[in-house]
């Protein structure tokens, strides 16, 4: 049934005022604000606030601004201002900030906070559930996954500070337009240990709780993502009614509906308080095993903490079982398998191999050492006859040290394979996914240096491969023979000192170091190390690492003429002297341009012949001005697949209607 906010203010103003303690907040501790805020238009509203749009002129700003409505009974204003103290005091990036708390000309409560833009996770949710082909490419499963745990490191940093949320539901996640994600409305939370005044705090604790009370008034949470502990008031709640209605939410991103959907109020109850959780069907074992650990009955039941929780999703993602899915060894290994195909493979092959050669050799050993045996019994018979067979025997030994050689030889050819694996991870596969192919290659490194200790090679592959990963302090641990690799040794000597709280340099020490690269050999082994940090640290400004490789492949350049606009993610090239955009050494090269590092939509050459067109093509670039260079447009152009605009001058214009006159790309011509 629904109450109006009037009547039921009035109905528990006395209880309110005989249940007022030191915990409440009075209206006398905050100054009336006139004159600071320009109130617009009402951009949200909940059961009991509305959320304005606002100019903040002291601070010359837009804010977000929340009032409780104007027919809310005066006894909610303390309740008001305990839910904005209680925000502000958690420090979060995924908990919407709190600004200014006061009092308004009308003697109404008021805080403010950001004006986020975005949509409310539950809107997200139901695009999703329409259909929504530009929300789908968006928000796929792992983009879900990822916001989830945001969440939870929100809610876990608040339980660290005691406080527990009670009403995690999609409608208070604000997701923003660059990935922010923020928990709001925290109506609802409790500190722990803090007094609950059972029949004031069912009633009174949230200003928007009149949109989710039950017939009884003595709901507090949502129906569908509440614990059953909060349905009935009698029991305690805990950080494991947060971890409960995670797991709700949680369901809801997978199956774009939430757990106990279309069912009505009380029947949503009575499922919740059972413990009856539906099965997510079409989703693996594993994380329905999570959901259900997470939305047990009995919060004893349920996981310890949400840091817990989020563990289990990472492993999930990450490919290891999970501790609620109780995996057996056949799982285990399956997961083992997935996670490690290419190492697998090989290492099956090599096994089959290995076995099916020794099971040949001893077969062949067995069979002269029986002709031994008779020819020794023939012996005893007949002694002259002993000389020859006693010839025979010789040569059959030697017959077996020769078999016994080419076991050696498979030996050293599943050696080779090993080589083989660990060349394509670090001199090809680098390019493509280099955390997890340097990964490949070290480990296998490490597997041949336990078999092959001595083995002074292994020593130099290991050193350059750790360099690649800027793994300094690893490569001054071995114990090495480096003459093959003495500046690189020599360079993580010096460079080891420098490395940051994440293993990497910083990409002003990161370019220095490309700087002392004095030999042609080290190339390559430039452009793999970009890759790698590239990967561990996309979001740093990469430019001066690109400079010093070109910079590099181009040694008469006077590194002039090269402009690169952030913001516009605009380069301009302006040097005859850059000759090479990619490796100028072709042996296991990336055949990629150096530039793809930058986020390149428009490249201009300006009054240069310029490198050849064919080493950018693979840049994803919507604008190309040759204009004011004397390129001349040719057939490389029609394999820029994202190129959207072309920019010539009326020579170029000319050649470029001989060649293309049906083409539908933009021309515009200066």
């Amino acid at each position: 049934m629904t109450i109006a906010s009037d009547d039921f203010g009035h109905e528990f103003s006395e209880l309110y005022q005989e249940a007022e303690s030191e915990n409440c907040e009075s209206l006398l501790n905050y100054q009336i604000e006139s004159e600071r805020y320009e109130i617009h238009e009402v951009v949200a509203s909940g059961g009991m606030k509305n959320i304005h749009k606002a100019l903040d002129k002291k601070c010359e700003r837009t804010v977000a601004l929340a009032t409780p409505k104007q027919d809310i009974d005066e006894s909610f204003y303390d309740v008001f201002l305990r839910e904005a103290k209680l925000t502000a005091r958690l420090d979060h990036p995924n908990i919407m900030p709190i600004h200014d708390l006061g009092l308004r000309e009308t003697g109404q409560p008021y805080f403010t906070m950001d004006l986020k833009s975005g949509d409310s996770l539950a809107t997200i949710i139901q695009k999703l559930a329409d259909g929504d082909t530009t929300y789908l490419q968006i928000y796929n499963t792992a983009e879900l996954i990822n916001i989830f745990i945001k969440i939870c490191d929100a809610i876990a940093y608040a339980h660290e500070h005691n406080v527990i949320h009670l009403d995690i539901k999609p409608e208070n996640i604000q997701i923003g337009h660059y990935g922010e994600v923020l928990i709001c409305d925290w109506g609802l939370s409790k500190i722990i240990g803090e007094a609950d005044y059972d029949s004031l705090d069912e009633a009174l604790f949230n200003p928007d709780l009149l949109n989710n009370l039950t017939q009884h008034n003595r709901i507090k949470g949502t129906p569908g993502y509440m614990s059953p502990e909060q349905i009935d008031h009698k029991h305690p709640k805990s950080k494991q009614s947060d971890i409960y209605s995670l797991a709700c939410l949680l369901y809801t991103l997978l199956k774009f509906k939430a757990p106990f959907s279309g069912f009505s109020l009380d029947e949503t109850l009575k499922l919740t308080s059972e413990g009856r959780i539906p099965y997510l069907k079409k989703f693996p074992v594993a994380l329905n095993a999570v959901i259900n650990k997470a939305m047990a009955r009995d919060p004893e039941d349920r996981y310890e903490s949400v840091i817990e929780l989020k563990n289990e999703l990472k492993n999930y993602t990450n490919g290891y079982a999970t501790l609620a899915e109780n995996a057996g060894l056949i799982q285990e290994a399956k997961l083992f398998v997935k996670r490690n195909k290419a190492s697998s493979t090989i290492i099956l092959i090599s096994l089959i191999l290995v076995t099916c050669l020794t099971l040949f050799f001893i077969g062949r050993l067995q069979g002269k050492i029986d002709q031994i045996k008779s020819l020794h019994a023939v012996s005893e018979m007949n002694r002259d006859e002993a000389i020859g067979n006693a010839q025979k025997a010789r040569e059959a030994e030697g017959l077996a040290e020769e078999r016994l050689g080419e076991v050696q030889k498979s030996s050293e050819q599943i050696k080779k394979l090993y080589w083989q694996s660990i060349r394509n991870y670090s001199d090809r596969f680098v390019y493509q996914t280099p955390a997890i192919s340097m990964h490949q290659a070290i480990s296998q490194l490490n597997e041949l240096k336990e078999l092959y200790p001595n083995d002074a090679y292994l020593n130099i592959q290991l050193i350059y491969n750790y360099f690649i990963c800027q793994k300094f302090n690893e490569i001054n641990q071995l114990n090495r023979n480096p003459e093959l690799v003495s500046d690189l040794v020599n360079l993580s000597e010096k460079y080891a000192p420098k490395l940051k709280q994440n293993g990497l340099l910083t990409p002003h020490d990161f370019a220095h170091l490309i700087r002392e690269f004095t030999i042609n050999e080290r190339y390559n082994l430039a452009e793999k190390m970009l890759s790698y940090y590239h990967e561990r640290n996309s979001h740093a400004d990469l430019l001066p690492v690109v400079t010093a490789i070109l910079k590099l492949w181009n040694p008469q350049w006077d590194q002039q003429g090269l402009k690169y606009d952030p913001n516009q993610h605009h380069l301009t090239l302006a040097s005859n002297d850059i000759k090479n955009l990619s490796s100028p050494v072709h042996y296991l090269h990336s055949k990629l341009t150096i530039l793809r590092f930058l986020k390149v939509n428009k490249l201009s050459f300006y009054e240069v012949q310029g490198p050849q067109i064919a080493q950018i093509n693979d840049l994803k670039i919507h604008t190309l001005d040759l204009s004011s260079s004397s390129i001349l447009p040719y057939n490389e152009l029609g394999k820029f697949r994202h190129l959207e605009k072309l920019i010539l001058n009326q020579k170029q214009f000319k050649l470029w209607k001989q060649m293309y006159p049906k083409s539908l790309l933009k021309v515009t011509v200066k």
